[in-house]
């Protein structure tokens, strides 16, 4: 049952019979040949739901009523469900979210890569999908006259702040209310972003797990804070587990979450994490895994995929602090690393040092320039690590490994989209897609890893 109206206008109220769910984590509707996307639905399900845009080919409907629910459908346990803009997903359950998650990447593989057929593993969860996330960033604002650390309502700067956050590891929570009271003086030195007026733009903060260490950052408008830092002694006396401190500053105009120069006002800069029988030291802009737990689960799914045998050359493609590579290297002949965020690299080189993998090296540069320079001096990776940004692989990164034609490739995404317009262009380069191993990385939310092993 799909209403049918000739045309649809913003606040129309329809009924709608959802098809399928799409990229991002949407339901599909169809109205007159129109598709309609609807957040917080589930296949099956019959809904009202009120129009919010129309564009030519498509619209967007919010849920007013589930008039017949999914069994999958749960009550979300958070107070805050709906007004925060993160926990998309809480109103399925766990089994639910896993069987939505596999068929997202069936979608996105089929619809978008056009690759049919292909045997799609089912999600791997976690037996406690709650307080896993040890990466926060906090947006700021006023709330009944007071300084609050919080997040974003979905499409809006209205502040949401929760009594806790469910999905958050929990020291994480201790150290946002620490925070909370040392920034507080500072409330009148908020940044505005349509006058560009004011200082303290935003807070962050990182745990490492397997020691407790945290890093916790603010990002300032310029390299001195109002109070001259006085939030610094503030926050140090009060945190409850081993810190340190910087201050990101980030000088230009606009939303951009982070600036590229960050200073070490207190400790080390860098925090010690702990995976499994691997360290690796963090700093505040390296990227690493936001989900301890599973990131040991991913490592295992690598050396499983990747295969090695003693032998191979392996390349380390976006290795931030050189994870993955340092996952496998008990595998390898050889690892090497390309990555453009300086920061990282310098992280990776401690971290291979750290864990007495003395044949890994890092090169500081995008992989679309540096790799083709590698190809052209004669090295030639046997197998090679993907894990690019949500945007995916440049096409020129495509063609230069079609060139040396390594004997296997293993793919890890967090975005089905663009992981499938990328299997694409290597199964037209000659590769054979192997293995699809989804991997639940960010429970209660639409997003999902996938690790792909591409055979040459």
């Amino acid at each position: 049952m799909t209403e049918v109206r000739a045309t649809l206008h913003p606040g129309e109220t329809l009924t709608l019979r959802i098809d399928s769910l799409v990229a991002g984590g949407e339901g599909l509707a169809r109205v007159d040949g129109r598709v309609v996307f609807v957040p917080g639905v589930m296949p099956g399900e019959l809904v009202e739901a009120s129009v919010l845009t129309v564009q030519k080919h498509h619209a967007r409907a919010l849920v007013q009523r589930v008039l017949e629910a999914s069994p999958e459908r749960v009550a979300p346990p958070c107070s805050v469900f709906g007004r925060c803009g993160g926990c998309t997903w809480q109103y399925l359950s766990p089994a639910g979210q896993l069987a939505a998650k596999r068929e997202l990447v069936r979608e996105a593989l089929e619809r978008l890569g056009g690759l049919h057929g292909l045997d799609v593993a089912p999600v791997v969860g976690m037996d406690e999908p709650w307080a896993y996330r040890a990466k926060a960033h906090w947006a700021l604002g006023r709330v009944d006259g007071r300084l609050r650390l919080g997040w974003y309502a979905p499409r809006s700067h209205d502040l949401v702040v929760p009594e806790a956050c469910l999905i958050q590891a929990d020291p994480l929570e201790e150290v946002r209310q620490v925070l909370e009271k040392a920034l507080a003086p500072l409330g009148d030195a908020l940044y505005d972003e349509r006058t560009g007026r004011g200082w303290l733009r935003s807070a962050f903060a990182r745990l490492a797990a397997g020691t407790g260490e945290v890093l916790v950052g603010v990002v300032g408008f310029s390299d001195e804070a109002p109070d001259g830092g006085a939030w610094v002694d503030r926050l140090r006396k009060a945190l409850p587990c081993p810190a340190t401190v910087v201050l990101n500053v980030h000088p230009e105009y606009g939303n951009k979450l982070l600036g590229s120069r960050t200073r070490v006002l207190y400790g080390t800069g860098r925090i010690l994490e702990r995976v499994g029988d691997l360290e690796f030291v963090l700093s505040a802009t390296s990227f690493f895994q936001v989900n301890p737990r599973q990131t040991a689960v991913l490592f295992a799914i690598l050396r499983e995929l990747a295969g090695l045998t003693g032998q191979e050359r392996v390349l380390d493609a976006y290795c931030g602090t050189g994870a993955l590579g340092l996952a496998v290297a008990a595998g390898a002949r050889e690892v090497l690393g390309i990555e453009v965020v300086s920061s990282a690299v310098s992280d990776a080189r401690d971290n291979a040092r750290r864990n007495g993998v003395a044949h890994a090296s890092y090169c500081e540069g995008t992989v679309e320039g540096l790799l083709p320079e590698l190809v052209a001096s004669g090295w030639r990776p046997d197998v090679v690590l993907l894990d690019p940004p949500r945007k995916g692989l440049e096409s020129s990164v495509i063609a230069t490994l079609a060139e040396v034609r390594p004997r296997r490739i293993v793919y890890t995404s967090c975005e089905p989209a663009t992981l499938a317009r990328d299997l694409a262009a290597f199964v037209a380069a000659g590769w054979r897609v192997d293995a699809v191993r989804p991997l639940d990385m960010f429970p209660q939310t639409a997003h999902v890893e996938t690790v792909v092993r591409l055979e040459g």
